[in-house]
């Protein structure tokens, strides 16, 4: 058994030990000592990182009372019987216990404001949590949760842990995922929440700093939140309050009503969207209509997309047998609309496509594709085809 130190005292960063163990796990050495400050990492939450006499401890992990260190070097000169300095990194440390005691505000918020339980929480690397809730949060439940959570924040209340024998828990109304058979460790925030918890936490309320909510979605029945809280929290509020300031200046607007200048711009994009296709409408006419009659049409655009290709292909119906249309340059190739009610499409395009080396295809009088051949070798297709063998027998 390893003495795990941080469970009585979070705030201890380091301490001397004796190693108990050296062991060979595949690439890697794993050291035990008689006692540690790291935590081995559980329930969402990553291990400490640090050092042992200046050698970077990459993890910890604990298995049958027992905490495994694990050296980022493939080999060390650590001996059973060494008495070293066990060194964690105080400020990931203190990042994760702000970031965990403010998921354990939220949660006991949410628990007694609307009767959610926490069924699942993970902390990233950078102390970036997502919480899962068994009952769906809108997001006006959201802000008041957040707001009280802050709250909380405020009052700097005391949070203490204690461990508690399974006899004497039972008398206590507290949160757990796990039905427990030994002693359970309780951390508790005053009127707050009681939480079974192994992880480290902070002394008071106030040291958590900010606590915000950064997104929601629905997930299996419930919520699932992204929270941060902290340094991280008020980096995050602070660039997206630097967007805001950037966006309100562009906009020439106030920055508080920043969202119903971008609205107005949304609308009047909109309006223009419209009569920019009311033009293309009308300009696609007139270029139909310019078309002159006759057996094959063959033309060549710049910058009409196939969209554009297919209005004017539906527009040249009764004005001839087939219709080639073409926009692009011999440099990028060419998309094309081919149109026919009275040949067979798939046999002519078939041809087309293996002369040429396009694809597409379509289905009754229209098809479209891209080919990458130039306009000169398009010509020498057609040139060289036979329309009567694609006649419908």
């Amino acid at each position: 058994m390893t003495e795990q130190i941080y469970l009585n005292d979070s705030y201890i960063f380091e301490c001397r030990s004796e190693i108990l163990e050296v062991i060979k796990d595949k690439d890697s050495i794993l050291l035990v000592f008689d006692k540690t400050p790291f935590f081995p990492g559980g329930g969402g939450q990553p291990s400490d990182k640090g050092n042992v006499n200046g050698v970077i401890i990459a993890e910890a992990f604990e298995k049958d009372g027992v905490v495994y260190h694990r050296l980022s070097e493939k080999s060390c000169s650590f001996d059973v019987g060494d008495n070293v300095c066990l060194q964690v990194d105080s400020s990931i440390r203190l990042e994760r216990m702000r970031a965990h005691t403010g998921e354990h505000i939220v949660s006991g918020i949410a628990h007694k404001l609307f009767s959610v339980d926490n069924v699942g929480f993970h902390m990233d690397e950078n102390a970036l949590m997502t919480v899962d809730f068994n009952k769906y949060l809108d997001k006006s439940q959201l802000h008041i949760i957040e707001a009280e959570a802050n709250k909380c924040v405020m009052r700097d209340l005391k949070i203490s842990a204690n461990v508690f024998s399974v006899c004497d828990v039972q008398k206590l109304n507290y949160r757990s995922k796990l039905e427990f058979e030994n002693d359970v460790r309780i951390v508790e925030i005053d009127d707050v929440d009681r939480c079974a918890c192994c992880a480290p936490h902070l002394n008071t309320t106030g040291q958590v700093g900010v606590i915000k909510i950064l997104s929601s979605m629905s997930h299996r029945g419930g919520v699932r939140i992204t929270l941060i809280c902290g340094e991280r929290a008020f980096e995050e509020l602070e660039k997206r309050y630097s967007q805001i300031m950037k966006i309100s200046a562009l906009l020439c607007s106030e920055y508080d009503k920043a969202d119903d200048a971008v609205a107005e711009l949304i609308e009047a994009n909109k309006n223009l969207k419209y009569d920019k296709d009311q033009l293309n409408i009308k300009l696609l006419d007139y270029v139909s209509s310019a078309i002159e009659e006759k057996d094959i049409i063959v033309e060549f655009f710049d910058s009409f997309s196939l969209d554009d290709l297919r209005i004017i292909n539906n527009n040249l119906k009764a004005k001839c047998r087939l219709a080639l249309l073409f926009s692009g340059s011999d440099a990028e190739g060419f998309c094309y609309s081919i149109m026919s009610e009275k040949l067979n499409l798939n046999r002519f395009v078939r041809d087309f496509n293996n002369f040429l080396g396009g694809r597409g295809g379509g289905r009754g009088f229209l098809v479209q594709g891209k080919v990458a051949a130039t306009a000169e070798k398009i010509i020498e297709f057609l040139n060289e085809m036979k329309v009567e063998n694609y006649e419908n027998a």
